[in-house]
């Protein structure tokens, strides 16, 4: 299972090949991503320029499983911060939730985004790199 970050997602509806190539490598794979994930691709689509389109922003991304932040999310989410807070590492909150719900799945995190590397317990993957 792998849990898909906004910073990918990003790159993927740009049409990056390094995005493409991953989802095509990979296919066999379940694709997760967070609702907090998708609220950011919405805004981004609502701030673009020309006519935002949210419909076809959605058929893209039919294929991607949505998961809901809840209670458990919530809960793995603080301790995140908690434990990144004790270190003195400072991360978004929205990383912060995504990697919760990550973790509540026990998935891997494919983004571009270096922040999920200082998160103990959370295995991420950036694709870019490789």
């Amino acid at each position: 299972m792998k849990f898909l970050d906004t910073s990918f997602l990003i790159d993927y509806l740009k049409g990056k090949e390094y995005a493409l190539d991953y989802l095509e490598n990979n296919s066999e794979e379940a694709f997760y991503t967070s609702s907090l994930t998708m609220f950011e691709l919405y805004r981004g689509e609502l701030k673009s320029d020309g006519i935002p389109d949210i419909e076809a922003l959605r058929e893209r991304l039919e294929w991607l499983k949505t998961a809901e932040i809840d209670d458990k999310t919530a809960e793995k989410a603080a301790r995140i911060e908690k434990r990144l807070s004790s270190q003195g590492k400072k991360i978004n909150l929205a990383d912060i939730l995504i990697a919760g719900e990550a973790s509540k799945k026990g998935a891997k995190v494919i983004t571009g985004d270096k922040d999920f590397q200082k998160i103990q317990g959370i295995e991420a993957e950036n694709p870019k790199t490789r």
